[in-house]
């Protein structure tokens, strides 16, 4: 039993992770190697990754609020129709 200011974490294994955010585990490694991005550490138990639900919150909320750091430059060259 838990005490009244005591709060159960809940840890997500990072498959169930990067299918929350609809990305590949291509882009979870990046996430993790990008300090930039600030993506919560995992968790490893017995060899495999878990991430905390309530810092996945809180990292959810950031980027809500981040302001994009990188603009990306046209190319100035027109796309060609396809004639649709």
């Amino acid at each position: 039993m838990l005490g009244n200011n005591v709060r159960e974490r809940r840890l997500i294994p990072d498959p169930q992770v990067w299918k929350r955010y609809s990305v590949t585990s291509m882009t979870g490694w990046r996430w993790d190697h990008n300090p930039a991005l600030n993506f919560p550490k995992p968790v490893v138990i017995n060899g495999r990754k878990y991430r905390y639900e309530d810092e996945l919150e809180d990292w959810e909320r950031q980027q809500a609020t981040r302001q994009p750091s990188i603009k990306r430059k046209e190319s100035g060259v027109p796309r060609k129709s396809r004639g649709f």
